[in-house]
């Protein structure tokens, strides 16, 4: 079992004006983000994806900019220009922590302390859902591989030694 904290992302939120949702989805399609349905998350290549845990709001995550001089800030340009006039576009790297866990047992694990039914029937890759793990805040995202924990920054020490504890 691991448990690997990313340092170096980029993530936004988007979110269509009231009745512009076709047209964001179209636009960003256009730029090579489909956006999932809700409480299901989209994989790119290994570094991109997007996920839905809110009606009418997705998340866009890029970790392939920890390896360029790219920032989020230029991410967020991008996502910004493709959205238009169709959204809104903000830019939540700094208030996010990123987790990428795997493991036979990590499922077993990481259900003693969440409210989830994580039961691979019910919760299998590609599903994403917002939920509080060790009484933090967090998203969860099942990925073809293990997977993908978001939670605050301001909790992220807690999380961390929290997540620690349950790979021993």
């Amino acid at each position: 079992m691991s448990v690997v904290e990313v340092h170096h992302f980029s993530l936004v939120q988007v979110a269509p004006w009231r009745g512009g949702e076709a047209l964001l989805a179209e636009r960003l399609q256009a730029a090579g983000w489909p956006l999932p349905p809700l409480g299901a998350a989209w994989f790119g290549d290994a570094a991109r994806m997007a996920m839905s845990v809110r009606p009418q709001r997705w998340l866009l995550l890029d970790e392939a900019r920890r390896d360029t001089h790219h920032d989020s800030a230029d991410f967020h340009a991008e996502i910004a220009h493709a959205v238009g006039d169709a959204g809104a576009v903000v830019d939540i790297s700094a208030a996010r922590h990123l987790w990428r866990l795997q493991g036979t047992a990590m499922r077993e694990r990481l259900a003693a302390g969440c409210r989830l039914d994580l039961h691979p029937a019910v919760f299998p890759p590609a599903r994403a859902a917002a939920t509080l793990i060790a009484q933090v805040n967090a998203l969860v995202i099942a990925l073809p591989e293990g997977w993908m924990l978001l939670a605050p920054t301001s909790t992220a020490r807690h999380f961390n030694e929290w997540l620690q504890r349950i790979t021993v």
